[in-house]
């Protein structure tokens, strides 16, 4: 498992978890998968619905039935964790950055056979390997309300210094570190400091300033604070205000420059067979939809991240909202910061987080 900082050059040259079964009335379980139930490790809410949109149905036509195993990527691979020695409780998953080096040490990604991928052809090969394939890239800053920034006198951020306001004191919202973008967070506001991912310090002191209302864990209670006017801002990818921006609220985003070099940060998000699943094939199946053109243009326009599948690419370019939300002309994606999660000592960063931000 290899992939490190491709994602960027090869996006811009291509320019406790409950469990849902999914069944189709009145679908023909006739074909290859006759019989065969499949695991898929991934989120609630309107991720796994898009899913259960633009994926399920072509899967349950060829007799497959679906379970979905919906927490963070953190919380499923402790369930891989927890089940060694047994069988697996999940067969294909999303997984994040932070947790390839766990996922690697752990030897918990099978070998895919890329045969078996066809879609494969419409992404870039330096996305993917021989046991993890990148799905998508979120692209992460402010999501702030428009109206209550004008109302207060509070100019939209151009550095994550101008997120020091009196005005914004106590009403904006932060990722905790723990949350599935924390690391990427404190990274990012490090660089911006003058520190970066050997010196988090000035960007703890900076957070510390910055005095946030809330350190949040699950991004859809930012939802419920903007709605309330808790907060008039939100560090979160663009992916949350997208949602937020079609359930009706007045916000928009904003990217605050990071260092001369750089203009907003991204991650990605990957998807692995598990290794010891009893149905790889049917796992494999599932990523190659996962990567098709109609299923990663329908996640960009509804949840506001980067496909990796060309042809979406230019799709999702052409929708005025991820154009309004998004980084997507190529010369700005080529300034997005990305990050090398190997170089992260997540329990040293944890430790000066719970001294700072704790204290």
């Amino acid at each position: 498992m290899q992939i490190t900082n491709y994602v960027k050059a090869a996006i811009v040259g291509a320019s406790a978890g409950a469990m849902a079964i999914v069944l189709f009335p009145g679908a023909v379980a006739a074909g290859e998968f006759d019989g065969v139930t499949l695991r898929v490790g991934t989120w609630g809410g309107s991720w796994r619905k898009v899913q259960e949109d633009h994926i399920v149905p072509q899967l349950v036509a060829k007799g497959l039935k679906i379970e979905f195993v919906t927490a963070s990527p953190h919380d499923n691979l402790a369930k891989l964790v927890a089940a060694r020695g047994r069988d697996v409780p999940i067969d294909v998953m999303e997984v994040g950055e932070p947790l390839l080096p766990s996922i690697a040490e752990g030897n918990f990604a099978a070998k895919i056979d890329h045969d078996l991928v066809p879609n494969k052809a419409n992404m870039p090969a330096s996305l993917y390997e021989d046991d993890m394939f990148v799905t998508l890239t979120s692209q992460y800053g402010v999501c702030y309300e428009k109206q209550k920034f004008a109302d207060n006198g509070i100019p939209v951020p151009q550095t994550f210094q101008d997120l020091v306001h009196p005005n914004l004191k106590r009403k904006l919202s932060w990722p905790d570190i723990t949350a599935g973008p924390g690391l990427s967070n404190v990274a990012m506001v490090a660089y911006a400091a003058g520190g970066g991912i050997d010196n988090i310090k000035p960007g703890l002191d900076l957070i510390k300033q910055i005095d946030p209302f809330t350190y949040w864990k699950r991004g859809s209670a930012n939802v419920t604070h903007l709605e309330t006017g808790d907060i008039y801002a939100a560090m979160v990818h663009a992916g949350w205000c997208v949602r937020m921006k079609n359930a009706g609220l007045n916000v928009s985003m904003a990217y605050p420059k990071i260092t001369d070099d750089h203009t907003g940060a991204a991650t990605y998000t990957l998807m692995m067979v598990v290794n010891g699943t009893e149905v790889p094939k049917a796992a494999t199946a599932y990523l190659n939809e996962y990567i098709g053109e109609e299923f990663q243009f329908q996640l960009a326009k509804k949840t506001g991240v980067v496909p990796v599948n060309k042809n979406a690419i230019a799709r999702m370019q052409k929708e005025p909202l991820l154009q309004e939300m998004m980084i997507l002309d190529s010369a700005d994606m080529e300034r997005i910061l990305t990050f090398d999660f190997s170089r992260i000592d997540i329990s040293d960063w944890t430790d000066q987080w719970s001294r700072t931000i704790g204290n």
